[in-house]
């Protein structure tokens, strides 16, 4: 099934990319009103279907919800709708939330180049916007995934902002949530080029959903690459925009990310890939309850008291011998014992010391930030892998 209101008459889709600080230039002529359906849904879709150039406001339930009844028959894209304004990208008209989507296999195997779930696009024309949600206990959108063989893209929306992705929209609970079914049966996703500001929650919230039916330990061969990039998370397209979400940046919950699971949550390489995390206080990434192994790649940091808090509790001081547990294993950071200009090179030159056990060093690495006048934090370095308990790496001065 195809329901496609850029066929009406006026209707013009968006040709202003994800990396553009420039608004949405959809034009939407079609427009869903929920005001008066009762408790509802404002679609449900049960099999294949594609939903595109619709305004969909008013609905005291979803907007759109993608799964019932036990069924899901892939694949289902939802690309280029306003979700919870009017036509116009700018008055509110929220839902109770955005998108719930049930996603099931369809017992093919999946592949990210042909989504079984699609939540916009990396093409302009895909872009969603997703705002002003009135329910503060459920995220804006969210995937609960009830089996593993599944692809899940979430890319390229306006999340808690108005069409012009600088002004306040926000949903009032969080604004992604994603649910693998066990902690380390992870499905194949990509939640990348988003701005996702200004809601009631947290930006994004990864966590386990717990599911008896699938086995604890993943069978080999499932897809698990997880990406989480090039998102603004807490800032405007522009990037420059403060529109901090009420929670962490990011939040992860009882997920095991081991060897294998391919999650990359940030980016190590010429900072290509890193997600813009600014938040009002507090913590920019909570990592949680029995998460463990999760890696946090280089990303830009502002705003925070804290940039990574694991435990929920705030900063956890380091240990003798690193022996305390908890998530990721509660590892303890390096404690910086030198520093020093080097103006030939155009380098710093760190000592460090790093008080954990020989096996749990062989695995980590380091990375160097360096914060500027505005408390903007920049990732510049890694060292990897550190094979000592003390030693000294190199950063560049700009």
């Amino acid at each position: 099934m195809e329901i496609d209101g850029y066929t009406q008459l006026g209707a013009r889709r968006n040709t202003v990319g994800a990396s553009s600080d420039e608004p949405l230039n959809t034009v939407i002529t079609i427009e869903i009103d929920g005001g008066l359906a009762g408790a509802a849904n404002g679609l449900k879709l049960c099999g294949a279907a594609t939903v595109r150039g619709l305004a969909i406001g008013g609905f005291p339930l979803a907007a759109i919800l993608a799964g019932c009844d036990g069924s899901f028959n892939p694949p289902i894209r939802i690309q280029g709708n306003f979700i919870g304004t009017s036509a116009d990208g700018i008055t509110p008209r929220g839902n109770g939330r955005g998108i719930l989507a049930l996603p099931r296999s369809d017992g093919g195997a999946p592949t990210l180049a042909d989504a079984e779930l699609d939540i916009g696009g990396d093409v302009s024309i895909d872009r969603n916007l997703i705002a002003a949600s009135t329910d503060a206990a459920v995220p804006a959108v969210q995937v609960i995934a009830s089996s593993l063989s599944l692809a899940v893209r979430i890319r390229g929306n306006l999340i808690g902002t108005d069409r012009s992705g600088v002004r306040a929209l926000g949903n009032a609970g969080p604004g992604i949530e994603l649910r693998h079914p066990q902690r380390r049966c992870l499905i194949a996703s990509t939640i990348t080029d988003n701005v996702i500001a200004a809601n009631g929650g947290d930006g994004v919230r990864i966590l386990n959903g717990n599911l008896a039916s699938v086995p604890p330990l993943c069978p080999p061969g499932l897809p698990q690459l997880n990406e989480l990039l090039r998102n603004r998370i807490g800032r405007g397209a522009d990037p420059v925009t403060s529109l901090p979400n009420a929670a962490a940046a990011l939040r992860v919950i009882d997920i095991d990310a081991g060897a294998g699971q391919g999650i990359r949550y940030g980016d190590a390489f010429f900072n290509r890939d890193i997600n813009l995390l600014h938040v009002a206080d507090g913590a920019t990434v909570v990592v949680e309850g029995a998460a463990t192994r999760f890696p946090i790649e280089p990303n830009q940091y502002s705003g925070a008291a804290l940039a990574v808090d694991l435990g929920a509790d705030g900063a956890s001081p380091n240990d003798p011998g690193d022996n305390d547990s908890g998530p990721n294993t509660l590892l303890n950071t390096p404690v910086v014992t030198s520093a020093g200009v080097d103006i030939v090179a155009g380098e710093v030159d760190i000592g460090y010391t790093l008080d954990t056990s020989t096996s749990s060093v062989r695995q980590l690495s380091i990375d160097v930030y360096a914060e500027d006048d505005s408390g903007t934090i920049r990732y510049v370095a890694t060292r990897s892998p550190v094979t000592a308990a003390s030693g000294t790496l190199s950063a560049p001065l700009s």
